[in-house]
């Protein structure tokens, strides 16, 4: 049986808004967030490499062929 692993965004808590898995490594997710942010977070390492701001409203959306 597989556990599975509770991710949780940067602090202060925000709403998910979509989720995109990189098309080669699964363990590399995209994050949408209502704040019109994109979060990169990497569930090898546990760590969020970068944060992608610039977005004038919510992402709704994200390609995973671009992760």
């Amino acid at each position: 049986m597989q556990m599975m692993k509770k991710v949780m965004p940067p602090q202060p808590p925000l709403a998910t808004t979509c989720l995109a898995f990189h098309s080669r490594d699964y363990g590399i997710v995209a994050i949408g967030m209502d704040n019109s942010t994109i979060v990169i977070y990497n569930l090898h390492s546990d760590e969020f490499p970068r944060k992608l701001e610039g977005h004038s409203k919510r992402v709704t959306s994200l390609p995973s062929r671009t992760l």
